[in-house]
């Protein structure tokens, strides 16, 4: 802890330094190493809360204090900092006005993961804040948790003593301070404490100008230090207050010019009446006043009733400071996960996005799993078939973002794949084919999938080949290869010329990923079922529920849904002690998709009995080949086979030529006694038996009895030969049929219950 250890030695050794002189925190002190850090256990409620703890002094380097939240405590890297400023005294709230505060914070805290910085004292605008902190804190799951850290000074604190020990675990008791002591409590529910010391006691200050500094570096270190193409923001949340709060207001926005001379003294006078102040002090509040109002694009002001809740303006209000590019800001809506923002402030019709950029955040959504954007993006025009190529899925499947453990351990152990840094589209696939079974063919091990897939690889290497000396010739003007009679002065010039060179690079590379995409258009005609394949496989239900909804072959998707999740949850049962997933948790999705295809089925055969027929029958060239009925005998769905719609099937395929009239089996004995009889029974016409099902040999032998006609000719060169249901124009009419319903179930059942 010595990196991070300067601070104040104990008030007795302090004081006798000066021997009866009067003391100044202007003059020399002596530090020493911190005698005040550990654990603090808070007593006295109906549960304990720990928190961590740290005694620093006023000017400590923020570099350190920083070191120490990420390096020692272990804090993630924060997206925003909120910093809460208010009263220390206590004060009344409305109890709308208050519940809105606390809610509003909290989710932008978690939508964005924020670090919230607090004055941490049990008293003021922090009490508002800290029953919406309890159940936070009670969580016992880091990936919920908010970090608060309240910033004390160490002067103001009641108890203080308490806190003396180096990697101490502290049992805190709160006791309420004396009102002449001018002391304050620690809240007890935040996670982390920096107890700010300048050498003072009962004065308040230093640790806003610690926070303050430790805000600006961590703006700028992120900014310059780490490269990035922005700096973390940080909010001011200010509720209630009086002076000292409108003069931090002041050093958020900065200074600038002041108004008319004849307008400030009226505005002296008017302040003057309402804060009862002398003149020095009314002379600098209102200069701070008249420098915050002249910043309208850094203010943000929420009023009780407002149409959005405080989470919303919190946001909006860093989209107002900073300078942004349309793409940069819905880059920056995806990272605090604020649909509504990207869809209210972004998506305007001011606002135009291009392509590749919609690509590009199309891509992040799916790796970072966020639905609602996948399908803000889907309202907006994204087309899918251009989005996805090989690359892009390839992408998707070796994402480091979801849980994909289970995927390359079916690799490895259904596969005998070994290897574990990239798992290409042909591995997926024999995968797939191992969990369904029973012969089942996908689509990326067929011969014609492979041949494209050999041609994109082979595509990379010579691309790579044509821009080596592209990246050759451009690498000669590297930073690192500059002459030394042209120093660089500032560190800032070394980012800057190196965020030159990174954007050459990508400029070459969208080119050289644009040549390859153009080849690769149309590779996957039915991408929402790519998308809802590799949703499974990678453990995203919401994801998977997504692309079911969307697209085509709902049914046909519902049923192979079913039969993944179910071999997913074998699996998991068979390796539990190598990968953490609950198998019973599949097993409830996989009766999920099992129940969206039969009330699929049910509200199709309703609304229209024969083309729902075909849609049971007609053949499946993207899944193997297969029929909607034959995935039903392949998952053994008993409830499937046994709805109405498939026995009719069955009953149609038992009779064969025969037109299902009533008493028809009582005709066919009577014909095999009496065979005359047999001109009593109703065939099906030559068109009726072309939509039936058939087999491959049937399906020739009725094509070749039409050769003659110029209706079968046309016929025999647009039918696939392997169609079961003769007409390829008849296909479209029960796709749209089952389009319909998938969403009337969506809109009827499942949007109600979001989803799952």
């Amino acid at each position: 802890m010595k990196l991070f250890s300067e601070a104040h030695g104990n008030s007795k050794k302090r004081y006798k330094q000066g021997h009866g002189r009067r003391w100044s925190i202007k003059k020399p002190l002596l530090t020493f190493h911190s005698e005040a850090y550990g654990t603090i256990e808070f007593l006295g409620g109906p549960r304990s809360y720990k928190a961590q703890y740290i005694k620093l002094t006023y000017d400590t380097d923020p570099a350190k204090i920083l070191y120490l939240f990420e390096h020692i405590w272990q804090l993630t890297q924060p997206n925003l900092i909120i910093s809460l400023h208010g009263g220390h005294k206590n004060f009344e709230l409305q109890p709308k006005l208050a519940r809105s505060f606390r809610n509003g914070l909290i989710k932008a805290a978690k939508s964005t993961n924020a670090w919230i910085f607090t004055p941490g004292y049990d008293s003021g605008v922090v009490k508002h804040l800290s029953p919406a902190l309890e159940p936070v804190i009670a969580a016992s799951s880091a990936r919920t948790k908010i970090i608060s850290i309240g910033f004390v000074s160490w002067g103001m604190l009641h108890q203080r003593e308490a806190l003396v020990g180096q990697n101490t675990h502290i049992f805190y008791h709160p006791q309420s301070p004396p009102e002449s002591s001018r002391c304050f409590e620690l809240n007890n529910r935040h996670s982390y404490y920096v107890l700010v010391d300048d050498g003072t006691v009962g004065r308040y200050g230093s640790e806003i100008v610690l926070r303050r500094r430790l805000e600006s570096f961590i703006m700028e270190k992120r900014a310059i230090l780490d490269s990035c193409d922005h700096s973390i923001p940080v909010v001011g949340v200010m509720l209630e207050g009086g002076q000292n709060l409108l003069s931090a207001a002041y050093k958020y926005v900065g200074e600038n010019k002041m108004v008319s001379n004849t307008i400030f003294q009226q505005l002296l006078m008017l302040t003057k009446e309402i804060f009862n102040l002398d003149n020095d002090s009314i002379q600098s509040l209102l200069k701070n006043i008249l420098s915050i109002v002249t910043h309208k694009n850094l203010i943000t002001i929420y009023r009780n009733g407002n149409q959005h809740h405080l989470d919303y303006y919190i946001a909006k209000a860093l989209y107002k400071e900073r300078n942004l590019t349309p793409y940069e800001q819905l880059m920056l809506a995806l990272a605090w996960n604020r649909v509504d923002i990207a869809q209210n402030e972004i998506f305007t019709s001011e606002i135009e996005l291009s392509k590749c950029d919609l690509y590009d955040v199309m891509m992040e959504t799916l790796i970072q799993n966020k639905v609602d954007f996948v399908k803000l993006l889907l309202e907006k025009g994204v087309n899918m078939q251009k989005f996805l190529t090989i690359k892009r899925l390839e992408d998707l499947y070796n994402s480091d973002h979801g849980n994909t453990h289970m995927l390359f351990n079916m690799i490895k152990d259904l596969v005998r794949v070994q290897k574990e840094d990239h798992h290409s589209l042909i591995e997926i696939g024999l995968v797939v084919e191992k969990l369904i079974g029973h012969g089942f063919k996908f689509r990326y091990t067929t011969n014609e999938f492979r041949k494209r897939y050999e041609s994109y690889k082979s595509g990379i290497k010579e691309n790579s080949v044509k821009h080596i000396g592209l990246y050759k010739t451009h690498s000669e003007t590297n930073i690192n290869n500059l002459p030394l009679d042209k120093p660089i002065i500032h560190k800032f010039s070394v980012h800057l010329a190196s965020k030159l060179t990174k954007k050459s690079q990508t400029r070459i590379n969208m080119n050289h990923d644009k040549e390859l995409n153009d080849e690769e258009n149309g590779i996957f005609p039915y991408p929402f079922s790519d998308l809802f394949i590799w949703a499974i496989l990678t453990q995203r239900h919401e994801m998977a529920i997504c692309m079911w909804e969307h697209g085509e072959e709902a049914l046909a998707k519902a049923l192979i849904g079913m039969r993944l999740y179910k071999c997913l949850a074998i699996f998991a049962n068979k390796v539990e002690n190598k990968i953490c997933v609950d198998s019973e948790e599949l097993k409830k999705f996989s009766e999920n998709f099992h129940n969206r295809a039969l009330e699929l089925l049910d509200l199709c055969f309703k609304h229209d009995v024969t083309n729902t027929l075909q849609l049971l029958t007609y053949e499946l060239s993207y899944l193997g080949n297969e029929t909607c009925i034959s995935l039903a005998v392949l998952c053994n769905s008993k409830a499937f086979l046994a709805h109405p719609c498939c026995q009719t099937l069955l009953a149609d395929l038992w009779n064969g030529g025969l037109q299902i009239r009533s008493h028809i089996n009582l005709k066919v004995v009577l014909c095999l006694l009496f065979p005359p009889f047999i001109f009593l029974l109703d065939f099906k016409s030559k068109e009726e038996l072309k939509l039936q099902p058939q087999t491959l040999n049937e399906h020739t032998d009725l094509n070749n009895e039409d050769t003659a006609s110029e209706h079968s000719s046309e016929y025999d060169s647009s039918a696939d030969k392997t169609s079961k249901i003769g007409l390829h124009s008849e296909i479209k009419k029960p796709n749209e049929l089952q389009h319909a319903a998938s969403s009337a179930i969506v809109s009827k059942k499942y949007r109600e219950t979001n989803g799952f």
